[in-house]
């Protein structure tokens, strides 16, 4: 099976899990052919809100998604600066950079003091097409 074929049943997948959440969804690329910055279009039919999505397929271990989210979560939590005291229940997320590999850089204030620590990606490694690691 080629990867444009995978990437065409990854997309519709993405597609038919947004709908089965209960919002909209369509594949860009039906409409316009591999159209390069984005794949889907999601909107939410109660505030009607669009997202635009790119669907790419990152695979990691059950132990590196546990690690990537209790360290990212962590940083952010207890790391990351802000103004504003933030909840516990807030959602978590994780940036296309960090399953890339990649980390965050720390920040300063004008007084040259750090104001959010660096985010050290355990990762260590682009986490894209590695197919092997289904089974692990």
């Amino acid at each position: 099976m080629n990867n444009s074929r995978i990437g065409v049943i990854g997309e519709n997948m993405v597609v038919v899990k947004l709908m089965q959440n209960g919002w909209d969804a369509f594949n860009v690329n039906q409409v316009f052919n591999n159209y390069e910055s984005v794949d889907l279009v999601c909107v939410n039919p109660k505030d009607g809100q669009m997202q635009m999505i790119q669907v790419k397929i990152y695979i990691l271990s059950k132990s590196e998604v546990e690690e990537l989210i209790r360290t990212s979560n962590n940083w952010y939590m207890n790391e990351y600066v802000r103004d504003n005291v933030i909840s516990n229940h807030t959602p978590v997320g994780i940036k296309l950079k960090w399953l890339k590999g990649e980390g965050e850089d720390d920040t300063l204030q004008t007084n040259h003091k750090k104001k959010h620590a660096a985010y050290v990606n355990p990762l260590g490694h682009d986490a894209e097409n590695l197919w092997d690691k289904i089974w692990e």
